[in-house]
């Protein structure tokens, strides 16, 4: 996930399997972070920097030495290279935003019963793949409800049945880190959404259903 984003600095956001030195190439640029971990899961804040203003510069991120970003998996093919879109001074931010947002098949049933995912959409229309490209903003900021731990989907159902009786309290609410974590893996993995954010700076905060 690409996150802080300035004139010249980047921090960008890598979970990974194992513990790893991650490595982030951006041009001439190179930079690297240790994961660290948080209940069983590891991670890594890159912080890029050097960077030129104004400018959108393709990225690949490394774990161990293998290249991990850009996915080389069919599924990611119509994407154009992840950038780093670093703002311009001087000129005004422009944003997007959005918030409540469920993690449902993006078949005919689900957009029935939730409507179309604008996130989704919105990636698709922004990487040129369902019309005319739209100008990119400089930022993406979620204004809470991501997810919905309160109201889980199927998928999440399946994944708490499978770890604890969900006749139990909490139920089929979300109980600790790791079904939080995987809830997110199921919010965020679809392809559009990966290259979003892989691509766009993002801001969020949390509401209720968090």
């Amino acid at each position: 996930m690409l996150r802080y984003v300035d004139a010249t600095t980047a921090t960008i956001w890598v979970e990974t399997a194992e513990a790893a030195e991650v490595v982030v190439e951006a041009g001439a640029v190179v930079a690297s972070a240790r994961t660290f971990a948080v209940h069983e899961h590891h991670y890594a804040l890159v912080e890029v920097t050097g960077l030129p203003p104004g400018t959108p510069t393709p990225y690949r991120v490394l774990v161990g030495g293998e290249q991990v970003w850009p996915s080389t998996h069919i599924a990611f093919a119509e994407f154009p290279p992840s950038v780093i879109p670093t703002l311009q001074p001087g000129k005004p931010l422009r944003m997007a935003f959005g918030s409540c947002r469920v993690s449902v098949s993006h078949d005919e049933a689900g957009n029935d019963e939730f409507g179309v995912d604008a996130l989704r959409a919105f990636a698709l229309r922004m990487a040129g793949v369902t019309g005319d490209p739209e100008p990119w903003p400089d930022l993406v900021v979620f204004l809470g409800d991501q997810v919905y731990a309160d109201d889980t989907s199927p998928a999440m159902k399946e994944f708490i049945a499978a770890r604890r009786d969900p006749s139990e309290p909490p139920w089929t609410e979300l109980k600790d880190y790791e079904e939080y974590a995987h809830l997110y893996r199921l919010a965020w993995s679809d392809p559009a959404n990966r290259w979003l954010l892989s691509t766009l700076p993002s801001a969020m905060i949390f509401d209720d259903h968090d």
